[in-house]
This record gives structure tokens, sequence and C-alpha cells, in this order.
């Protein structure tokens, strides 16, 4: 048996149908078929007709379909099947409503707003689709954006070097580098982000979120130096890295020892 068809549906039939019969006077128009626009125009008009009878009964459904989504919104089911939809992209969330992270990510619900904001260091984007999946799917493509991109691991060491390099003649008033003396990590990120322009395409957060997959290679040598990175005495200065299986480390420096003649 087949079931009666909902206010919405019937409206949804005959807006498609509306618009074939439009389509129909539009092509009967261009080739000056005047029998076939009688007949397309005809149909349109009644159908027309029909439609706006029909919205006043779709329009109530509508509205109370959109409040109760509405009022879904916010409460904590609907909190859980968006952590869940989060979760089942492989996102590794963390923290609790309405804040969560996901280096280098952090991501805000602002049901007051009716919006989240998901945030990479100064870039903010919003999106007002708060369905869970459709939530979730806007997260995912922009969370697979970066981890999705492959590391050049040497590339990353080679900046790191570089900046390394200066920091170190910088912070020990040297001429030249003195090999094996540590250098902060902050001072290397401003260095890698001189320019203004720079530092907003290469956000803090991503810097640090490298730094956990750097953390994650087996051998941290480049170009005849091996790289060492420092965990923090002082807490206040570290950086919390955190690598692809939700491990923690705070870094507060960078160590260069020259292993090799270059």
């Amino acid at each position: 048996m087949e079931l009666e068809k909902t206010a919405l549906e019937k409206v949804d039939g005959l807006s498609r149908q509306l618009y074939k019969n439009w389509l129909a006077v539009k092509k009967a128009k261009a080739v000056w078929d005047f029998r076939a626009l009688q007949k397309a125009e005809s149909a349109y008009a009644t159908e027309l007709d029909e439609l706006a009878e029909l919205w006043s009964e779709g329009q109530s459904q509508l509205a109370r379909e959109v409040r109760a989504d509405s009022d879904f919104v916010g409460s904590d089911a609907w909190r859980i099947e968006v952590e869940d939809a989060l979760k089942a992209q492989g996102i590794p969330l963390q923290g609790s409503f309405p804040q969560y992270e996901f280096p280098p990510f952090k991501l805000t619900l602002a049901v007051d707003c009716q919006e989240a904001k998901l945030g990479l260091g100064r870039k903010l984007e919003r999106t007002t689709a708060l369905r869970p999946s459709a939530l979730a799917a806007w997260v995912f493509a922009r969370y697979q954006a970066v981890a999705g991109k492959r590391f050049d691991a040497a590339l990353f060491m080679k900046d790191l070097l570089q900046a390394y390099k200066f920091a170190n003649k910088m912070a020990y008033r040297e001429e030249d580098v003195i090999w094996g003396r540590a250098v902060g990590l902050d001072v290397i990120y401003e260095l890698l982000t001189v320019k203004q322009s720079a530092r907003q395409e290469y956000p803090k957060p991503l810097f640090v979120y490298n730094l956990g997959r750097l953390k994650e290679q087996f051998d941290l040598t480049h170009d005849g130096y091996r790289l060492e990175l420092g965990f923090a005495r002082n807490q206040s200065r570290a950086l919390l890295v955190v690598d692809s299986q939700g491990r923690e480390s705070r870094l507060s420096s960078l160590t260069v020892y020259k292993v090799a003649e270059t």
C-alpha cells in the first residue's frame, strides 16, 4: 500500500514538473512552435495554481520541521551526533563542547549564532550548515587538505636548519654558528615568518603541527647535520606538540649538531 505523500513531497513533485513545463515553454518560444507553446503554457499555468494552493499546507509543514531541527541543534543529543560524525571521518577530536581541537585546527560550535567556526591561526572559516553529517563533511574537507598533504620532512628540516643558523648567531652573539647549542623554537618560527604575509600563510599552529610530524621521523639528519627537538623545562614557553597518534610533547628548543662535513 502506497503511503500518502506529505505536503512537502507534493510541493517537491509539482515544483519539478513546473520547471520541466517552463523549459518546454522556452523551447517552443525559441523555435516559434505556437501550438506547442500554447500547450506548455497552459500546463504551466495550471500547475502554478495548484502549487500556490498547496504551498500554504507545505509551508506549515516546513515551519514545523525547521522548528524541530532548530530546537535539536545545541541539545546533548545533537552534540553527541556531531562528535560521532567528526570521529567517524577520522578526525582526532580533543576538547569538549563547544570548543574542540585537532591540530592544527580549532573548532567552535557557536549555537547562539547558528554557525560553526574553524580556525587555523588567524584564518577563520564559518559554516551555517549544522546537520551533523554536513558539518562533519565540511570540517573534514579542510582538515584533509592539511593532514592529507604529503609531509616533506627533508624540506622542513632544511628550513629549520637555515633559521637555526641565524637564531644561533643571534642568541650567542657570535659570527659563526656554535653547533650543539639550543635555540628557542619560538625564535625559529619568528625567523621563518619574518614577513607578515608569510605569517598569514604559515600560521603558528601549522608550524607546531609540522613539528609533530617531524618528531615521528626516525632519522632527523639533513645534509650532514642532526636535528634535536628539546623538551621544555619552562612549561610556560613550551609548544604543545601532538603527533598523529595523539601523543603530546611540550617542546621549546631546537639543537643542531654537525655530524659530517658538507
